[in-house]
């Protein structure tokens, strides 16, 4: 119950979640069936201030490796996961900023807590190559000027 807990806090950003599962005896490395990890699924989304205290407070693994070796920066890189998207999502400034990929996390993770932004996946596919590919120019940018 508690591994459940821990991944629907990280998907939903509910830090007050995360850490009651942790203590409740969740691992902060547990993997969901494709190996991907709370701090995965909170940088795919998002949410800054989870993906500070996972790493700073439960020791996150900044280098962990899903099942295709994608990590957390690359998930940062990536379109948001998940489903109920606007119906305006083309249109919407609050959508369009929010699919951009989250430049802030990424520099998070590579400059705080020293994550591997030059690690590929099983295909050679990087963070770099995830931004460019889906057009995420701050991604691109944060990745080129900012994570060297």
């Amino acid at each position: 119950m508690a591994a459940k807990d821990l991944r629907s806090g990280a998907l939903s950003g509910n830090i007050e979640a995360v850490r009651k599962a942790i203590k409740s005896g969740a691992r902060v490395e547990r993997t969901d069936r494709f190996g991907r990890t709370a701090l995965m699924h909170a940088a795919n989304r998002g949410h800054m201030e989870l993906v500070r205290v996972l790493v700073e407070e439960f020791g996150a693994k900044v280098r962990a490796k899903d099942n295709q070796c994608r990590n957390a920066v690359m998930d940062a890189a990536m379109r948001r996961e998940g489903n109920g998207m606007c119906p305006h999502v083309s249109t919407c400034t609050f959508h369009t900023n929010m699919h951009e990929g989250h430049a802030d996390i990424i520099r998070l993770l590579a400059q705080r807590f020293g994550a591997n932004v030059h690690s590929s996946n099983k295909y050679g596919a990087t963070a770099l190559t995830y931004g460019a590919h889906e057009g995420r120019l701050e991604v691109v940018r944060t990745l080129v000027e900012d994570c060297q």
